[in-house]
């Protein structure tokens, strides 16, 4: 995929990160444990985003740029740092709920 691709939910298949089941096109996050959560739409593209960078499988290591995600995940609109810090921040609560698994 390049990495200026517009991420589109609908199409996109469930993985996994961790201890977490990822259904983008339902925006839903879920544990073994049957808690499930769903997500705002611009908060599952980053996690999209972050998951594909980091092999598909959400193995981590890859880098994301600010400038990559606006493009992939605000359609290369003017986003304010703050707009990309709210959902990282999200992100990061999600992932703190769910332990190192994630």
């Amino acid at each position: 995929m390049n990495d200026t691709t517009r991420i589109d939910l609908a199409t996109t298949a469930p993985f996994r990160i961790g201890a977490l089941c990822v259904e983008p096109a339902l925006r839903r996050v879920s544990t073994a444990e049957s808690e499930t959560e769903t997500l705002e739409p611009r908060v599952m593209l980053v996690l999209v985003a972050l998951a594909r960078a980091g092999g598909g499988g959400g193995a981590g290591g890859g880098i994301v740029s600010r400038d990559q995600l606006i493009e992939q995940c605000w359609d290369s609109r003017v986003v304010g740092d703050d707009s990309i810090n709210r959902v990282i921040s999200r992100l990061r609560k999600l992932a703190g709920a769910h332990g190192d698994d994630t």
